[in-house]
């Protein structure tokens, strides 16, 4: 199954759940996050499925917040959202 967000149009909806660091003056994000627990998380998932076939990865609705999105992409057949 698979769930649309309705959104305005042209608004990201995801980048607002969790918010990086900012120029409170213009809201323009500042640098990126190199590495956090969520692409650690991910990075790691997609290094087991490699070797793990049973394993599967399942989130609510956000593959993005907890770095499931390449495995989702590589796994698609055991990713569920």
């Amino acid at each position: 199954m698979y769930i649309t967000k309705s959104a305005p149009f042209g608004i990201v909806v995801y980048k607002y759940h969790g918010v990086s660091p900012f120029d409170y003056e213009n809201g323009i994000e500042e640098g990126t996050v190199s590495n956090n627990y969520s692409l650690a998380f991910g990075n790691a998932m997609v290094e087991l499925a490699e070797t793990h076939e049973d394993l599967v990865a399942v989130t609510a609705a956000m593959p993005d917040g907890t770095g499931l999105t390449e495995f989702s992409k590589l796994y698609p057949n055991r990713f569920f959202d």
